[in-house]
């Protein structure tokens, strides 16, 4: 049994890869709980409570000791380590989840053995049925505060267990994408404002629905929570009336014009760091009272948000529609060029024949990437052959790839303008063809489209560099997609 911590925290200790558009580092130290403590320790004693594998490096359990951390609760079951493999983009407050191995997670059963409870408690990022567990040993009312955190991940497979710790605690620690996900508004304040509901209050709602209803919604087998027949029949159009009310709401906001509101705009890469930016500045300027925020992501991405009602608006390159898509109005033109280093044998040329490229290595963006599917079908329709293709996941590691003499690319003009500029690339085209695509908006049809959202897609016929200028805007029009 331990001394009694003024802190206890339970949660993760991982090894980590990690990528980000600056480098990677494989087998890192990781863990939610490692790093939560570590910080912690600076302003109080912690006890740690997790588990790790037999393959955890003792290097890393050395930095844990050289703060006053209790390792006393921090188990060695043989097996590996809770690992953990993700990406970053340019966009850092934004993970993508690679690759997960709970490892010595699964059967990892916390059970703390304290002389006395702990005063504080933070349940860090972990499944929320163990921090259930913990809270029924030593959460309130024995500890004075309880705060917990959690990850997309869980609130996408395990909601219901998650919002029953969310009724138990005193607070949370969730990033802005995370709290939108978790109250199911792209308004950032509207989403704290329905995340401080309490657990115990929503039970009482869905109670006081099923009483009304005469049936059960909801079919409770210990802690696992199931929609029966009546709940799978009343979701679909639940969710319809909820985004019927938020349009309402929106309305009667925007009698007093564009005063206030909020926007969540999601974007591929090309446009989203190349073009929107400009648009961005340009609407908060005009439009200071509105909230809008900027998510990127490769256009797979984005379209899935969109579908799960996650973004009011998304910008995304290529003219292929999904189901239930329908295009609009044509917009802002991009054209796609090959560039090539000043070193390459084509720099000279202002075009090649498109056979050439058979003998070429071609950079490639990654499946999903709308920049890839536009030229792909480009080059099948003109009946080009490519070389051996070298995939990346961004357009700025494609860049500094040709800059290093690995290939030649096709590239948004939008992107490149600077290294043209500056002559660290060169740009040419396929003789007789040209590869040109229009930014598309998508938007859900399950929500009206609201005063904030128009203004900003009115924006997007305005060419980037007459905004910058303040000039009138562009005679053209956006492409505008519904789902």
């Amino acid at each position: 049994m331990s001394r009694t911590p003024g802190l206890a925290v339970i949660g993760t200790v991982a090894i980590d890869e990690v990528e980000t558009p600056f480098g990677k580092r494989e087998r890192a130290f990781g863990g939610s709980a490692s790093y939560f403590s570590y910080a912690a320790s600076f302003f109080s004693p912690v006890s740690l409570v997790a588990v790790v594998g037999s393959d955890f490096p003792s290097e890393f359990l050395e930095i844990l000791k050289e703060r006053p951390i209790d390792l006393s609760h921090l188990e060695r079951s043989s097996g590996k380590t809770f690992f953990w493999r993700g990406r970053y983009r340019f966009d850092m407050n934004t993970a993508e989840t690679l690759e997960t191995q709970l490892n010595v997670l699964t059967e990892f059963d916390p059970q703390p053995k304290f002389k006395s409870n702990p005063e504080f408690l933070f349940l860090a990022n972990i499944d929320p049925i163990l921090q259930e567990r913990v809270l029924d040993q030593v959460g309130k009312p024995k500890a004075r505060f309880v705060a917990c955190d959690t990850m997309n991940f869980w609130i996408e497979k395990k909601r219901p267990d998650l919002m029953r710790v969310l009724g138990r605690v005193d607070a949370i620690v969730v990033n802005e994408n995370e709290a939108r996900q978790l109250a199911e508004d792209a308004s950032l304040i509207r989403a704290a404002q329905k995340i401080h509901l309490s657990q115990p209050t929503l039970s009482e709602h869905v109670r006081e629905l099923e009483k009304e209803l005469g049936r059960p919604l909801f079919v409770r087998r210990g802690r696992v929570i199931a929609l029966t027949e009546a709940g799978r029949v009343f979701e679909p159009r639940a969710v319809r009336a909820v985004a019927a009310v938020e349009d309402a709401r929106r309305a009667v906001v925007e009698l007093d014009g564009l005063v206030r509101g909020s926007l969540l705009v999601g974007a591929s890469t090309t446009p989203g760091i190349y073009v929107l930016p400009a648009i961005v500045a340009a609407f908060r300027q005009r439009h200071p009272g509105v909230e809008i925020a900027l998510r990127i992501g490769n256009s797979r991405v984005i379209e899935e948000r969109i579908r799960a009602n996650e973004l009011d608006l998304g910008v995304v390159g290529g003219h292929g529609l999904m189901p239930g898509e329908r295009c609009l109005a044509a917009g802002l033109l991009d054209e796609l060029v090959l560039v090539v280093s000043p070193r390459h044998p084509w720099a000279a040329r202002r075009d090649v024949p498109p056979a050439w490229l058979a003998d070429q290595p071609l950079l490639l963006r990654e499946e999903g990437s709308a920049t890839r599917q536009v030229t792909e079908r480009a080059l099948q329709a003109a009946g080009v052959k490519v070389g051996p293709a070298l995939e990346l996941d961004h357009t700025e590691a494609i860049k500094q790839a040709v800059m290093a003499g690995l290939g030649a690319a096709f590239i948004s003009v939008y992107a490149v303008r600077g290294e043209l500029e500056t002559r660290r690339l060169r740009a040419l085209r396929l003789r007789g063809m040209r590869i040109r695509r229009h930014f598309h908006v998508l938007h859900n049809e399950v929500r009206a489209i609201s005063a904030s959202a128009a203004a900003f897609v009115a924006l997007l016929a305005v060419p980037p560099r007459t905004l910058r200028r303040g000039g009138e805007p562009h005679a053209s029009r956006p492409v505008y997609r519904e789902r």
